[in-house]
């Protein structure tokens, strides 16, 4: 990409699923990182290690706007 040799996209494409819905599962082992937390999965059992929060959950607070002729409590 703009004379950058990218890497190669590792593992198996889903392209599969979208050809054939019913088709045989071809992944069989699989390892995710996602801020610490840890998981493995293998043949549809799964191993996991949290730190505390769910990877998709924000620690950062809503922000309440206010604006004329709005009454928010």
């Amino acid at each position: 990409m703009n004379g950058v040799t990218q890497k190669p996209i590792e593992g198996i494409s889903m392209l599969y699923t979208f050809k054939d819905p019913n088709a045989a599962e071809q992944r069989h082992i699989q390892y995710f990182e996602m801020l610490g937390n840890r998981a493995l999965y293998k043949d549809g059992w799964i191993a996991v290690y949290r730190h505390g929060r769910l990877p998709w959950i924000t620690l950062v607070p809503l922000i309440s706007i206010r604006t004329p002729g709005n009454s928010m409590t």
